[in-house]
């Protein structure tokens, strides 16, 4: 999900101008777009579906 978006915004600044692109990307709350490669670089656990922590 992280990448598709990353990859819909790239795509959206090429077709923007920068000033129009910034205020897109400044309202979705993103300051720049490599926090998208933080992102996909973090370790990643396996979700386990259905279940549920003991106490």
């Amino acid at each position: 999900m992280i990448m598709e978006l990353k990859n819909m915004l790239i795509e959206l600044q090429s077709t923007l101008l920068p000033n129009a692109f910034d205020n897109v990307r400044g309202q979705m709350g993103i300051k720049n777009l490599n926090i998208f490669d933080t992102l996909i670089a973090l370790p990643k656990s396996k979700i386990e579906y259905h279940k549920f922590d003991t106490l």
